[in-house]
């Protein structure tokens, strides 16, 4: 309710501008008080401004000092729309935005793996810019812009951006899964090996990488197939239920009956899809025992 009140012979006709244009009181969302009252119903964000009240008669039409009204308009996240999942490629920085509106000004904080725990820019790892921006309808527009400066596979996670408002019990989300990509690193390599011919020989080696990583196997630099002579098994288990994180993928090298030419160089050779990298190298001796190969005559 906006209130005016004025006197005068004939009786004042009243009116109101908004923002100096003529209220059309005559249209749905307002009505006109015989006393001068001037009722905006179900105000919504154009409705806000400096109203004046004109008292009009044959002799004067003075004006009524300004009122403001400001409508107070619940928090929305403009940016993004839904929540996503985004790769990322160490050792590039990670940059992910969220954009809010709303009256008064919305509050937006960000929070890391659907925690309580609030990223805050007091760190050496994070960084967080904000910018508000207010238009003529004393809309707020608050982005907020989040930056790891050197991403780890431990930054891999939810990224929730959590936005509130003083005036409302509101609370609205938006999810970013983060997932950082990185090549294999080997967490352990074939070791050196000495048997006898006909024993069995078992190198083993695992990687971890994200995404997960296959792994080959080569002798003297050149790839190993999966027979019945050379039995390759491999499997890889999540390092955390958290999608993207690193797997940790491991693999058995078995030679059930060696013999002399199984000794050489055998290493592994781990491939994701960021990039590919070698194990260090193990040497496998294959002793013979002595025989005689001939006999007195």
């Amino acid at each position: 309710l906006l209130h005016c009140s004025a006197t005068g012979t004939p009786t004042p006709v009243y009116s109101w501008t908004l923002d100096g244009q003529t209220v059309d009181v005559s249209h749905a969302g307002y009505s006109l008080a015989m006393n001068g009252t001037l009722l905006v119903e179900r105000a919504q964000l154009v409705d806000a401004g400096v109203y004046v009240c004109k008292a009009r008669n044959l002799l004067a039409s003075p004006k009524s000092e300004a009122q403001t009204v400001t409508v107070r308009v619940e928090p929305q996240i403009e940016f993004p729309t839904h929540n996503f999942t985004i790769n990322f490629t160490t050792p590039m920085k990670i940059s992910i935005g969220c954009s809010a509106v709303g009256i008064p000004q919305p509050v937006v904080e960000w929070r890391f793996d659907d925690t309580n725990v609030i990223v805050r820019n007091d760190s050496v790892q994070y960084s967080l810019i904000s910018d508000v921006e207010r238009n003529s309808k004393d809309m707020f527009e608050v982005t907020s812009n989040l930056t790891i400066q050197t991403p780890v596979t431990d930054d891999t996670g939810p990224y929730i951006c959590s936005v509130t408002s003083p005036a409302f019990l509101t609370v609205v989300e938006r999810t970013i899964h983060v997932i950082v990509l990185v090549a294999p690193t080997f967490v352990s390599s074939p070791k050196n090996a000495t048997l006898l011919q006909t024993t069995q020989a078992l190198l083993q080696c695992s990687a971890s990488a994200a995404p997960v990583s296959f792994i080959e196997w080569r002798k003297n630099g050149a790839a190993l197939p999966s027979n019945n002579r050379y039995v390759i098994s491999s499997s890889s288990v999540a390092t955390s239920n958290i999608e993207g994180r690193p797997f940790i993928t491991s693999s058995t090298l078995t030679i059930a009956d060696s013999i002399y030419t199984d000794a050489g160089v055998y290493s592994c050779h781990s491939i994701n899809a960021i990039d590919e990298v070698t194990s260090n190298v193990a040497t496998l001796v294959v002793e013979v025992p002595p025989a005689i190969s001939s006999h007195p005559v």
